[in-house]
């Protein structure tokens, strides 16, 4: 929660070998989310037109599912919300898995691109201006970012 609360990263994700703990801490932080929160389960998404549009239907304000969209669309929508609420908001990815970074140029390819979704979403800026959008990922393995984001990976263990 300090993570998240506090100092330059926007990308926290909990990683670790299955049935450790993960989406049950990651619950844990969401619940006590103080500003608005949107979660989104990734597990059996292996493609970004399918991130796309689950995020998009987390950020729908209404009893209606979402059934034509734009991966651009996903961005403005994100990017109003962002500027109509001042408090910070927290975006939970569970079981991102797929995204954070395997092996081969498929997994490769497919990691950059989420990445990129990430930054998007985030918008981030040069400016030093503090971002109010917060994201909180589940994976088994580390997110793979490169310099390009500001990710902090944090093990989930057994004791």
């Amino acid at each position: 929660m300090t993570r998240l609360t506090t100092g330059s990263t926007s990308v926290v994700n909990l990683y670790g070998t299955s049935g450790v703990g993960k989406t049950t801490l990651a619950i844990k932080i969401y619940s006590n989310w103080s500003g608005r929160k949107l979660k989104v389960d990734f597990r059996g998404i292996n493609d970004m037109k399918s991130v796309h549009f689950h995020v998009l239907n987390a950020l729908t304000v209404s009893d209606k599912t979402v059934l034509i969209y734009e991966g651009n669309l996903v961005i403005v929508r994100m990017e109003l919300l962002k500027r109509d609420i001042q408090r910070d908001i927290l975006l939970l990815l569970d079981n991102v898995d797929q995204f954070a970074g395997g092996q081969g140029d498929a997994a490769t390819d497919l990691n950059v691109t989420f990445l990129t979704f990430l930054r998007r979403l985030l918008g981030l800026t040069t400016d030093g201006q503090k971002l109010n959008l917060k994201i909180l990922t589940t994976s088994r393995t580390l997110l793979r970012h490169g310099d390009t984001l500001n990710v902090h990976n944090f093990e989930v263990r057994k004791r």
